[in-house]
């Protein structure tokens, strides 16, 4: 609904995502209310990252590192047959 509160969208969140933190999501949930209708200071890059990490903390993690050069070259096409 277009007028659920920020609980119930963090409940429905919670309950899509099994990764995530519940107390971490509801923490966010409360710290964007709180900068929307309390007044209070909310860093949001900070705040999107988090709920980034939350939601998606697979794809935050680091990949092994290969130089450019290395990813691009491709494996020959036939390696056993002779020219």
């Amino acid at each position: 609904s277009k007028h659920a509160s920020f609980t119930q969208i963090t409940e429905e969140i919670i309950a899509a995502s099994p990764q995530a933190e519940p107390a971490r999501l509801r923490t966010l949930a409360q710290s964007l209310d709180g900068a929307i209708y309390g007044g209070s200071s909310l860093d949001f890059p900070a705040w999107k990252r988090e709920l980034v990490h939350q939601l998606r903390p697979r794809m935050l993690r680091r990949r092994r590192w290969k130089p450019s050069h290395e990813r691009s070259l491709l494996p020959a096409l036939n390696p056993r047959s002779r020219a």
